[in-house]
């Protein structure tokens, strides 16, 4: 998606590793401020700085709550030539609608649905 900030450098957000090691040579490891976001991710980045300026605590937030939503195991994104980029690692068929055989949990599918969605258009607001 198109980002409203302007940036130059490159960015990705991993999930946690011990090594934290780089995925991209040209790239760095680099600590944020929020504790427990460094506990599930970390960031590579070739500039501090404007990595500070695009994962605030709000993107943060709406990344934890896309992996709940999602019930997903990884999340990876990147940052790069002014987009954001998102990946979500989950064992759920995201085209499964449902069985056309078994009765529906009206409440319960459309709950889920809801939730997914909202994750979605709320990063996409940010």
């Amino acid at each position: 998606m198109d980002m409203n900030k302007n940036f130059k450098g490159n960015t990705i957000i991993w999930p946690d590793t011990m090594l934290h090691k780089a995925p991209v040579s040209k790239l760095h490891h680099t600590v944020l401020e929020d504790v427990e976001f460094e506990k599930k991710f970390d960031v590579y980045t070739d500039d501090d700085v404007e990595a500070r300026y695009l994962i605030t605590t709000a993107l943060m937030e709406r990344l934890n709550k896309m992996q709940v939503a999602f019930n997903a195991r990884k999340i990876y994104t990147s940052f790069y030539e002014g987009k954001f980029y998102i990946a979500l690692s989950t064992k759920k068929d995201l085209f499964y609608t449902g069985s056309l055989i078994k009765s529906i949990k009206y409440q319960e599918q459309f709950t889920i649905i809801f939730e997914e969605l909202s994750s979605i258009i709320l990063l996409i607001e940010h």
